[in-house]
């Protein structure tokens, strides 16, 4: 499997790659991302993936960069740029369902960890120090829209800018954290209906809520909202298959740390996620 999904990605790469050269270079962006990814797909350091011994004996008469090189090309715009499209080329080969789900997936590192953008915030019933995926997936199986922050941000805070992304009209559903009127007007605005519990003990009170808040609570019967809640079992499949492969995404390794690395590796985790899907799919037809 690892072999053959590599394969397709270097495919995929050298496509969205193609057009676009880099100056005055000896490494194109297309090997610098191929070679982060095989070191992403291995939960190894970059600097494992820049040996010769760490490729199959197919591969060793290539030329590999350095570790200072990847280090300085990785920080490259136009690296981020082509992941963005490696990315965006797989999430099209999936349909996108009308029903979408909301949540985040706390990625705690060690207390004793010196990272000053990992902070402490509530994680998995507890206080944690970390970061967050905040995510919006389709099918329990696709990330359309995904961000990491410290874990001191709160997924109320995060929502508007994953919601912003969204294309289209359906009903986005999370937990009772994204019960909020701010997210009801951005969602509502953006053509989807967020359907989000109310906090418990809570009820609407007499102030001004969103009219797309009232819709769900005084609109929708008791038994829609509950199965539409039921159905967020789908993004925490997600969350447990992103997990649960041998190259999926796994806590956080020691080498892996500020936020900007956190994001590039979280990023090229999930673009292995999807075309595994791909292959998988393919295999099932």
């Amino acid at each position: 499997m690892e072999r053959e999904l590599y394969r397709r990605l270097y495919l995929l790469a050298y496509d969205n790659a193609k057009g676009r050269r880099t100056k005055h270079v000896v490494f194109s962006d297309h090997k610098i991302v191929m070679v982060y990814l095989w070191a992403v797909l291995h939960d190894r350091p970059v600097s494992w993936a820049c040996r010769a011994e760490s490729w199959p004996a197919s591969a060793h008469d290539q030329w590999l960069p350095s570790p200072a090189t990847m280090s300085r090309r990785l920080r490259r715009s136009s690296i981020q740029e082509l992941l963005d499209r490696v990315e965006a080329a797989l999430v099209k080969r999936f349909d996108t369902s009308d029903l979408l789900h909301i949540d985040a997936k706390p990625m705690p590192v060690g207390k004793g960890s010196k990272d000053p953008e990992a902070r402490p915030g509530y994680g998995s019933g507890r206080i944690e120090k970390g970061y967050k995926l905040h995510a919006i997936c389709s099918g329990g199986r696709v990330p359309i829209a995904w961000d990491v922050r410290s874990m001191n941000q709160k997924e109320q805070t995060v929502a508007p800018h994953l919601i912003g992304q969204l294309r289209g009209q359906g009903v986005l559903v999370g937990d009772n954290q994204y019960d909020s009127n701010t997210l009801y007007d951005i969602a509502g605005q953006q053509g989807w209906q967020l359907f989000a519990p109310r906090r418990k003990g809570k009820g609407l009170g007499h102030r001004r809520h969103s009219p797309w808040r009232l819709i769900v609570h005084q609109q929708w019967s008791a038994e829609r909202r509950r199965r539409l809640y039921w159905t967020r079992a789908a993004i925490e499949r997600f969350f447990g298959q992103l997990g649960n492969i041998g190259f999926g995404l796994s806590p956080l390794p020691n080498w892996v740390r500020s936020l900007r690395r956190v994001r590039k590796w979280v990023q090229g985790k999930l673009i292995l996620h999807m075309m595994r899907l791909i292959i998988l799919d393919r295999c099932a037809a």
